[in-house]
C-alpha cells in the first residue's frame, strides 16, 4: 500500500526530491500509520495541498478521528440544556445516528457527511 500511495504523491508532486520519500517512509513507520489512514492522508493531501509542494507534516498530521457517542452519553453531555426549557434540541439538531461496528451510536452531522459514515 505504501508503494501505491507514494506513486500517487509522485504523480501529483513530481518535483519532490527522492530523499523526501525516505523521510516520509520513516515517519509513517514511527507513527504506525495503518494502510487506511495512509490512503486517506494521501487523498487528502492531493485534494487539499497548497501547491506547489507539500510537507511531510501534511501527511503525518492527517487524522480522521471521529467521536461517537451513545445516546446516554449525549443526554449526559447536554443534560443542563434541557433544564432551561429551550426549544432547540442539540442532539437532534447536531447529531445523527450511525452504525458503529453493528451498534447504534451518534456522531456530529458534519462528521457523518464528511467521512461518509454509515447512517443507522
Amino acid at each position: 500500500m505504501l508503494a501505491d500511495c507514494i506513486i500517487e504523491v509522485k504523480k501529483a508532486f513530481p518535483r519532490l526530491p527522492v530523499g523526501w520519500y525516505d523521510v516520509l517512509e520513516r515517519m509513517l513507520d514511527e507513527e504506525k500509520f495503518s494502510d487506511k489512514r495512509l490512503i486517506d492522508a494521501t487523498n487528502s493531501l492531493i485534494k487539499n495541498c497548497v501547491y506547489p509542494e507539500p510537507t511531510i507534516a501534511n501527511i503525518i498530521s492527517f487524522d480522521r478521528t471521529v467521536t461517537v457517542y451513545t445516546i446516554g452519553e449525549l443526554r449526559e453531555k447536554y443534560k443542563d440544556h434541557y433544564h432551561t426549557g429551550a426549544n432547540y434540541d442539540p442532539i437532534i439538531s447536531e447529531y445523527e445516528r450511525v452504525d458503529f461496528h453493528g451498534q447504534e451510536r451518534w456522531a456530529k452531522k458534519e462528521d457523518v457527511t464528511r467521512f461518509n459514515l454509515r447512517r443507522k
